[in-house]
């Protein structure tokens, strides 16, 4: 992670705040583009997050990774970009009317996180926080507007070694169980 690269990044209004996180929209003076700032006061799970986001770069479905750095004056943060999304799942069900989406639209979005979910998995990483909240909409303007992205990866972990040729089992589980 590079400590002077959040330099490059202005930092917009605040999309989400939670114990331990800020997110921001924010502008890429360098390449002119619009991206979401995300700062975690825990350096280790911001180091797993930017580690995650450059793991599955350029799959469809998940935002591109920008940059990544620590901030280690004054207060301990990590913080990265990402391209900036639309809206949250949670979001457009609020906003629907009725408050529900559509049937058609429920299903795309189930194909898509499932596919998200799916392409994930391959990469032999796992997601463990798979929530509306974490899963945006493109922007109409990128023409993405109908793409499921899958976010927030700071409590993901690895779950298999692909390079492995052989497979053993669990401690205390029985031969023959999944």
């Amino acid at each position: 992670m590079n400590s002077l690269e959040h330099d490059r990044y202005e930092r917009g209004q605040r999309i989400f705040w939670g114990n331990y996180v800020m997110v921001y929209s924010g502008f890429d003076t360098v390449t002119n583009e619009q991206v979401a700032i995300k700062y975690n006061e825990d350096v280790d799970r911001a180091m797993r997050e930017a580690d995650c986001y450059k793991h599955i770069q350029g799959l469809e479905g998940f935002p591109a990774w920008k940059s990544d750095w620590l901030d280690l004056r004054g207060k301990h943060y990590g913080g990265l970009a990402i391209g900036l999304l639309g809206p949250s799942l949670t979001t457009l069900v609020k906003e629907a009317e009725g408050k529900k989406l559509s049937l058609k639209t429920t299903l795309q979005a189930a194909d898509q996180i499932i596919t998200r979910i799916e392409a994930l998995h391959q990469t032999g990483l796992v997601h463990r926080d798979v929530r509306p909240e974490n899963f945006c909409i493109g922007f109409k303007e990128s023409g993405k507007d109908g793409t499921v992205y899958m976010i927030d990866f700071d409590k993901s972990k690895g779950y298999i070694d692909l390079t492995l040729s052989t497979m053993g089992r669990l401690r205390g589980v029985r031969p023959g169980l999944p």
